[in-house]
């Protein structure tokens, strides 16, 4: 269910993104070159006479873009958790207008639509049903320099259903994001910090009653790419799988992931190939055990990509 949940809002969160930025679907994406289609498969490993094959896949996700970089298309199905989406895009001549999401089936499930003013800032985002029932209305507030500095959302009967206070430093970095529900009670905070270079390097969250639930901290190179994560929780103490080093190669392209427990040793490792572009092509997921008195690492999963390209 954890898994679903992360799944749902990323996809959210990613489909929302397209209606609030002027890059393309291949920058946010990380994608170079004029890709038209991109599929990611994922595979469980298994183990035949001591050696790994690819076993069932256990995700599958398809993009389309069109010729501009634009993402026109959407699939993703994961047999892990149960998950399974399916967007078309439609813009006009600049921004997201229309979003339809669909069920396995092929039956839709809900239609958004996005509104914007004259100078191409969202201003409304309407969700409606299958039966064409408006059920969500979602109202973003801007400060002069065109930063959301609140968002509310509306559910079925008009009512409000929550509403995000967003504040920015002087640099239009987002450093503060206050949650309310429909009584305006506080339900969440999220505090973020930053480096003179603008780069995040603490982002933390608490709970309705002020306590903190969880920090997570940040470190970069010289190229600005994140090398170290550290989560915390409430107690300050490292969870057993919360640190993180990633490792780049000379074209900023991450090679390496590396999870640690919280003694220091490793949990886990990711090994990440890309094609001449710059382009991922595949990961590598390891876990390291003590087998035969010996530290191992086995592979676990295997996830591959494959790209075709407009000419």
């Amino acid at each position: 269910m954890k898994n679903l949940i992360i799944l749902s809002l990323f996809f959210i969160f990613v489909i929302s993104s397209y209606s609030q930025t002027k890059n393309t679907g291949w920058e946010l994406d990380g994608l170079k070159g004029k890709v038209k289609e991109k599929t990611k498969i994922v595979y469980n490993v298994e183990y035949k006479f001591g050696e790994p094959v690819k076993g069932e896949i256990k995700e599958k996700e398809y993009l389309i873009y069109d010729n501009e970089g634009k993402k026109i298309e959407s699939e993703c199905d994961s047999k892990e958790c149960s998950f399974y989406s399916k967007y078309f895009l439609k813009y006009n001549e600049y921004n997201l207008i229309e979003v339809f999401s669909y069920e396995k089936d092929k039956s839709l499930k809900e239609k958004t639509i996005y509104k914007y003013n004259d100078k191409n800032i969202q201003i409304e985002r309407d969700t409606y049903n299958s039966k064409g029932i408006l059920i969500k209305k979602s109202i973003p507030k801007y400060d002069n320099n065109w930063n959301v500095i609140e968002r509310a959302t509306y559910e079925l009967n008009d009512s409000l259903s929550e509403k995000i206070i967003f504040k920015y430093d002087d640099k239009n970095n987002l450093f503060e994001s206050v949650y309310y529900n429909a009584g305006g009670f506080l339900k969440s905070a999220h505090i973020n910090k930053y480096d003179i270079k603008n780069n995040e390097i603490e982002s933390s969250s608490y709970k309705a009653d002020g306590s903190l639930d969880y920090k997570i901290t940040y470190k970069y190179d010289d190229n600005r790419n994140v090398i170290e994560e550290t989560w915390y929780k409430t107690s300050e103490i490292l969870n057993s799988e919360n640190k993180q080093i990633q490792k780049y190669d000379d074209k900023n392209n991450i090679i390496e992931k590396l999870l640690y427990n919280t003694n220091g040793t490793l949990r886990n490792k990711t090994i990440y190939k890309y094609d001449t572009l710059g382009n991922i092509l595949a990961e590598e997921t390891y876990i390291t055990n003590i087998k035969f008195e010996k530290t191992v690492d086995e592979l676990t999963e295997i996830t591959e990509y494959q790209y075709s390209y407009y000419e």
